[in-house]
């Protein structure tokens, strides 16, 4: 995600939507999503069903799902009852459920989304985006909305010519009879359900391709594929890149999305979701810096997850410095030395330097997206690199993206690599940079 706020500190409580209610109890496997949606309007009709597998002994399961309307709610557990209070469900079963259990939900509801999935009638142009990040989900499907339960997810958007759609994964089909349509995507890895994404708008729709064989597409409105065109003349070699410097790229394809996200640009897994009025799109700035650090998140933050909120460094810091060393390999020393300085100015004007790295006392998940995260995560891996040396710094990396691919990982099991690998107690340079406010003297 690309996006800077400042951040004020404190010792506050953590925000409530931050925590997994199911943390342990449960792990959800698949999502699968069924929507109808009609041009035009702006509630929609939607069947969840979750597939979930028992951890711990309960009788007693909790979704979070927000302000919707729910019709019907089964299982194929027996009987249950349920309780809804606008924003979570919570379902109580007959038995115990037992660890090893696989659990089927059914969730049909409607209405209008209050968030999380975006309806817009701008000028004649109606359109539908999802931008989840950081526990929006809940707003248009019931879920374990935290990035601890990642799942696989499957959805099945009904609406009407000339619509497209785009969602995670690969197509696996599209249909259509007098003027409906049909279009059903499968991710076949589990993501965590901040980058489960559904969109909807008229596209043009170009494609490309990676030296290495990884199938790209552009969807953008029809009047910017120009400056799409322009904008993206480098995303294949960004892939490319990154996929000889971690290790192979965690997902089918690419999309890159026009959409309506709040964010400059969202890195939705396998379907980044950039601002429709953005840099990308009119030309207000370089939009390079943008594309390569949400293209990076597709192997740190999509496929290798933080486990909680307060690691979130796992993905920003990464997704920044990976995104400079794009720019060190084909630009040059000097390109590098530049945005690594700018990021480190950056870091001393916006951060009051109050809070270290890994901080889990924000009262709201939105003030993670700060300088600390972002500037000074990028600024310690740089660090890293030199007290390890390339050698040993890039070997750690690939054994981290080869070992978390697909799971969560934590601060901890990064730095358990990097010491292994460079066979030095990294501990104080950890503690430094990532435990303690501020920059290290």
């Amino acid at each position: 995600m690309f996006f800077m706020m400042r951040a004020e500190f404190g010792l506050f409580a953590q925000d409530p939507e931050g925590l997994n209610p199911m943390q342990g109890v449960v792990d959800v496997q698949q999502y699968d999503l069924e929507l109808w949606i009609q041009p035009g309007d702006t509630t929609i009709r939607g069947k969840t069903t979750i597939d979930l597998q028992i951890v711990k002994t309960t009788r007693e399961l909790i979704l979070q799902f927000e302000d919707l309307r729910i019709n019907a709610l089964t299982s194929n557990s027996g009987k249950i009852k349920y309780t809804y209070d606008g924003k979570q469900i919570m379902i109580r079963t007959k038995k115990k459920l037992k660890p090893g259990r696989s659990i089927r939900l059914v969730i049909e509801y409607e209405g209008k989304p209050s968030d999380g999935l975006i309806i817009r009638q701008n000028e004649g142009r109606y359109t539908v985006f999802a931008d989840n990040w950081a526990s929006r989900a809940r707003n248009w499907f019931p879920s374990v909305d935290h990035p601890s339960d990642k799942a696989r997810f499957h959805a099945t958007v009904h609406t009407a010519d000339p619509y497209t759609v785009i969602a995670n994964g690969i197509k696996v089909g599209e249909s259509g009879l007098n003027g409906k349509k049909s279009f059903v995507y499968h991710m076949d890895h589990p993501i965590p359900t901040y980058c489960m994404v559904i969109g909807l708008a008229k596209m043009s729709i170009a494609g490309d391709r990676t030296a290495g064989g990884i199938p790209l597409s552009y969807y953008t409105y029809p009047e910017d594929s120009a400056f799409a065109r322009e904008s993206f003349k480098r995303v294949a070699d960004m892939v490319h890149f990154y996929d000889s410097l971690i290790g192979k790229y965690p997902y089918d394809r690419l999309s890159l999305v026009q959409s309506s996200t709040r964010f400059g640009g969202m890195e939705n897994s396998s379907a980044i979701f950039l601002a429709d009025q953005g840099a990308v799109y009119r030309r207000r700035s370089d939009p390079e810096g943008l594309l390569a650090h949400e293209i990076a998140h597709q192997w740190f933050g999509d496929a290798v997850t933080q486990s909680s909120w307060a690691d979130l460094w796992l993905s920003e810091g990464f997704a920044t410095y990976f995104s400079a060393l794009y720019f060190e390999a084909r630009d040059g020393k000097n390109k590098f030395d530049s945005i690594m300085d700018r990021s480190r100015n950056e870091y001393l004007r916006r951060s009051p330097r109050k809070a270290p790295v890994i901080y889990d006392g924000y009262p709201q998940l939105f003030q993670l997206m700060n300088a600390e995260n972002y500037n000074k995560g990028g600024l310690f891996l740089h660090a890293l690199r030199k007290a390890a040396g390339d050698s040993a710094f890039f070997s750690a990396i690939r054994k981290y993206y080869a070992q978390f691919k697909h799971r969560n990982a934590t601060t901890a099991d990064f730095q358990a690599l990097a010491e292994a690998e460079s066979r030095k107690d990294l501990d104080e340079l950890f503690t430094l940079w990532l435990r303690r406010p501020g920059l290290p003297e």
